[in-house]
């Protein structure tokens, strides 16, 4: 929604109708609703013609997915020559044990995860094989989110700023975090 408040044509898609209907209301409030689209769709099968779009967005989608392989070619699929695919998922990070214990202990959410439920640049770099892609990766959340629900909304971001930041400059923990944020760049056709 933020995009389309600065006036750039999106199209949503979910195979939640609950979800759908929430995304237009949320666009209605805050007056984005002109430059909105959300179509039920799934995301291996994507109903829309090649070179569509400059860029596509996931956000913890791949890990819910049958197919990323599959999910990822369409994605490049849709996008225009030069086009980027933004995302972020669940990373396959050495710390991976530690929230799962904390979820054991104190579970936040319940999730159904599909084939792949962890994300690596490794599996990124297969999924994309057949692209002429390059893909830059960066990785955050290197607290468990246990820690992070403690602190207030505004506490919490910056500390997660702060803990990114900091982590991130350290070679033996870089990779560590909790997610994986990624871009695909298509070097075009």
């Amino acid at each position: 929604l933020p995009m389309a408040e600065n006036g750039m044509t999106v199209v949503g898609m979910d195979i939640s109708e609950l979800m759908l209907r929430q995304a237009v209301e949320a666009s209605k409030r805050n007056g984005s609703h002109c430059h909105t689209c959300f179509l039920l769709a799934d995301g291996d099968d994507l109903p829309f013609a090649d070179n569509s779009f400059d860029r596509v967005m996931t956000y913890g989608v791949l890990h819910h997915l049958p197919n990323p392989k599959h999910s990822c070619m369409e994605f490049q699929r849709v996008l225009s020559p030069g086009g980027v695919y933004l995302g972020s998922e669940n990373h396959e990070s050495p710390l991976r044990p530690l929230f799962d214990l904390s979820m054991k202990f104190l579970p936040l959410w319940q999730e159904k995860a599909g084939a792949e439920p962890l994300i690596s640049k490794a599996k990124l770099e297969a999924w994309h094989a057949d692209a002429d892609v390059q893909i830059e990766e960066r990785y955050g959340v290197f607290l468990p989110p246990h820690f992070f629900n403690l602190l207030g909304a505004r506490l919490a971001y910056t500390c997660m700023i702060v803990t990114d930041a900091v982590m991130n400059a350290l070679p033996v923990v870089r990779k560590a975090g909790g997610l994986i944020v990624y871009e695909v760049r298509s070097r075009g056709r």
